[in-house]
């Protein structure tokens, strides 16, 4: 009989080992919680390094794809245009267009000193006179230029960035 009751199921005894598990349980808890919050930490450093990858990927993916920088010069009806309007403006300034220089060239000058006011005014005015366009300067004389007081060779070119549609 003895052998039969040590197998037997013992209530009493489920009960102290209930105890007892609670009992580490209490102790093993705060290391558990530590450990999800590492494990945690990791995850989303891993799902924030995934996105930035994925975005990254696309945007070099659109660039590659569909995004594309134009540079035009700007064509001798657009620069005789110009050349009305700054004439209007500044009529003591000549301005001529030299259309057998690869770009196009506006060549402004004055023949007098005096007229330096107007002549700076015209260099300040042409930067307005057209959208998209980035002018630059060829050469740029104040003084004995060639028998004028001032000139100008200015270029320009015109800017625009085209995005291909899905």
């Amino acid at each position: 009989m003895k052998g039969i009751r040590e197998v037997m199921f013992n209530p009493i005894e489920l009960g102290s080992l209930a105890k007892s598990g609670a009992f580490y349980w209490g102790l093993i808890t705060p290391q558990l919680v530590l450990g999800l919050f590492i494990a945690l930490y990791f995850c989303t450093q891993s799902v924030s390094r995934l996105i930035e990858a994925i975005s990254k990927e696309q945007v070099e993916q659109s660039v590659e794809a569909g995004i594309a920088l134009h540079v035009q010069s700007i064509s001798a009806e657009e620069l005789e245009n110009i050349k009305k309007m700054m004439s209007y403006l500044n009529p003591e300034v000549e301005i001529k267009i030299n259309t057998s220089a690869e770009p196009n060239q506006l060549i402004v000058s004055i023949s007098k000193a005096e007229s330096y006011n107007q002549f700076r005014e015209a260099l300040i005015s042409v930067q307005s006179s057209l959208a998209n366009a980035i002018w630059s300067s060829e050469e740029i004389c104040i003084g004995k230029c060639n028998g004028a007081a001032a000139s100008a060779t200015l270029t320009a070119k015109t800017q625009t960035i085209k995005m291909k549609s899905y």
